[in-house]
Formats: structure tokens, C-alpha cells, sequence
């Protein structure tokens, strides 16, 4: 199948309104890593298969099982391709830690040297947002650069740091995303002690409500697990989260202070130092109005790396997926797009 015959199967699979299953086979896996074990979902297409996609999942509750992920899982499947999906617990628990990058690279070495999940030792990637961070940082690493063939980075950034400034500075960012930075960082400070757990259940309260009203997303409710872990909170924590909240300049120079004590994070997530050496072919998807990631990250990205190719669309969220025909007037970019990552996909 050509690129572009792959393209326009992935993009018309994700209008079907039918189950995972109608699309492609799937299975559970376990990728044994370091004396740990992985979960996985394997996707098969019904037709003849020969390369492999590597699909890491983004920062949800869920992980591998969010629906949103399976049916674009489903949909690479469709378009041709056998998808690994592999789960790390520290991503689908909200935690963001440089030894996410090195479980990754090391569940992508077990499935390269996996002849039955890997039939040529290469495979491509593709994730969303922070995960597609952790990929490109992955793809330039010399264990397995060279065995790379592809990558597809959806609403990915070139440095946290910048997104970090964006999400304490703007009043219109997302708040999920900040809660999840608040629930990482905050507590190394001393203003913060203590708060990690509210932060944390004030992040999957967001998640729960946002799929609520979801129309695409069927079976969630709004939940709200941040009010118990309120009432274990002193009445100076209290105040702290309402300042936090309400408190403009006092989030904004809170913002400042976090970038004092995540300098392992801001260096294991650096990814514009080390674009140049990604080899593999890289497609950069961003939605030009992202409220978590702007867009501007990846048109910064796009001239560090050695082969690339940009496409920022208006008709897009953050890290979507799912190309909508009815988005007519960039459909044909975003086609092309896709239909560039699946051809080097298949070298």
C-alpha cells in the first residue's frame, strides 16, 4: 500500500462510528523489560501486514485503554501497519519523570529484537504531546536511533520549560496540564509541601469532566475527588490553592520559582538540543490554536531536524488524532502529511 493510500485509510477509519474491533484485531501483550513487566495492546490489520508502529500513549487516566487511543490504534491498523501499543504506568499516573524516556527506549529495543512483533529489527513512531516529546528524545538516542524509520509527533514541544511559562502564565491554558505540572513540581517547594495529592485528584476531576461532555466519549460522569483530599488540608494550604487559583502575578511568579528545582526535568526533556540528531524522518501535527502546547514549539522544532515536515492546522486540537472530513479546507495538507510519515514508515 502507498503512503497515500495509507493516509486516506487512516484518516476515513477514524469517521466509522463502529467498534474497535470492525477495524482491526486486538490483543493484550506483556513486554517483560528489566525484570518488569509492561502491559501492551496489540493491533493487527485484517489484510497482510509487514512494519510496525510504536504508539506510546499521552498523559491520560487511562493510559492504553483510553478510547481516543484505541481508535486511532485501530485506525494506523487499518491503514496498514501492526500497532504496539506499550503502557508506562508513570505516564498514565500524571507523573512526568526522565525515566519515562529510558523505559521507552528500552521497551522499543525489546520490540525490535522481537522477530514476531518486528519482522525487519525497525519500527515508527507515533504519540501525542508529551509522549511525542519522549519519542523524538528516544529516536536520538545511539541505542536506537538507527532503528528508527519514522516518526509522528502530534502537538509535541522543544522545551518544557517554555510550556511550563505558557501554562502559569496564560489565563486561556489548559488547566488539565497545569494541574498535572502543579502536581509534579509544586511540592518541591515549600510552599508546596503536602499539596501533590490534591493536584492530583484535582487533574483526574478535570479529566473525568472534560470526557463527560465529550459527545465522542461515551460512559464517563464528572467526579470530584479533589473536595476529600481538600478536607485533609491545614487552612494555610487552604489559602495557598485560592492564591494559586485566583492570584494572577502570584501564579506567574510561582511559574518562576518551579524552573529553581526541575533541572533534572528541564534537561531529560530538552529536545531541541538534541534534534539534530533524531535521523529518522519526522512529522511534526500541531494544532495552530493548542491551549496546552503552543504551536510555536513545533515550528521552532521543524528547522533543527534533519528530515521534517511541519503542518499546523487551525482545525485541530492539542495532540488530536482524529482528522475529521468535514475540516475540508486543510484535509488535503494533512492527507499529505500523514501520507509522508507512512511511506518513510514502510523503509
Amino acid at each position: 500500500m502507498t503512503g497515500f493510500g495509507s493516509a486516506l485509510r487512516f484518516i476515513l477509519a477514524q469517521q466509522r462510528s463502529g467498534s474497535v474491533r470492525s477495524l482491526a484485531r486486538r490483543k493484550n501483550l506483556t513486554l517483560n523489560l528489566r525484570k518488569k513487566r509492561f502491559a501492551a495492546d496489540l493491533y493487527e490489520p485484517r489484510n497482510t501486514v509487514t512494519d510496525t508502529i510504536v504508539f506510546l500513549h499521552g498523559m491520560s487516566p487511562l493510559g492504553i485503554s483510553d478510547p481516543r487511543q484505541m481508535k486511532a490504534a485501530a485506525a494506523l491498523a487499518e491503514a496498514g501497519f501492526r500497532v504496539i501499543c506499550p503502557e508506562i504506568p508513570d505516564i498514565r499516573n500524571l507523573q512526568v519523570t526522565g525515566e519515562s524516556i529510558e523505559v521507552f527506549i528500552g521497551l522499543v529495543e525489546s520490540i525490535c529484537d522481537n522477530a514476531d512483533l518486528c519482522s525487519n529489527g525497525r519500527v515508527a513512531l507515533f504519540a501525542p504531546s508529551f509522549s511525542g516529546a519522549i519519542c523524538l528524545k528516544a529516536a536520538a538516542d545511539p541505542r536506537i536511533a538507527g532503528r528508527i524509520s519514522a516518526i509522528c509527533a502530534l502537538g509535541a514541544f522543544s522545551r518544557i520549560e517554555r510550556s511550563l511559562h505558557y501554562l502559569m502564565h496564560t489565563d486561556d491554558a489548559d488547566a488539565y496540564a497545569r494541574l498535572i505540572i502543579l502536581a509534579n513540581f509544586l511540592p518541591r517547594l515549600k510552599i508546596g509541601k503536602g499539596l501533590k495529592r490534591y493536584y492530583l485528584a484535582a487533574a483526574h476531576d478535570n479529566w473525568n469532566g472534560t470526557a463527560s461532555r465529550n459527545e465522542n466519549l461515551a460512559g464517563f460522569s464528572p467526579t470530584n475527588m479533589a473536595l476529600a483530599e481538600m478536607k485533609r488540608l491545614t487552612a494555610g494550604q487552604r489559602r495557598i490553592l485560592q492564591k494559586i487559583e485566583n492570584d494572577k502575578p502570584f501564579r506567574r511568579e510561582l511559574g518562576t520559582q518551579l524552573l529553581t528545582v526541575m533541572s533534572d526535568t528541564l534537561a531529560a526533556y530538552n529536545v531541541a538540543e538534541v534534534a539534530a540528531e533524531v535521523r529518522a524522518p519526522v512529522f511534526l501535527l500541531h494544532g495552530e490554536s493548542d491551549d496546552v502546547i503552543p504551536a510555536r514549539e513545533s515550528t521552532e522544532l521543524y528547522p533543527l531536524m534533519q528530515r521534517a515536515r511541519l503542518v499546523v492546522s487551525p482545525f485541530i486540537g492539542h495532540a488530536d488524532t482524529a482528522v475529521s472530513l468535514k475540516q475540508l479546507p486543510d484535509v488535503w495538507r494533512l492527507v499529505l502529511g500523514f501520507a509522508w510519515y507512512f511511506r518513510w514508515a514502510r523503509t
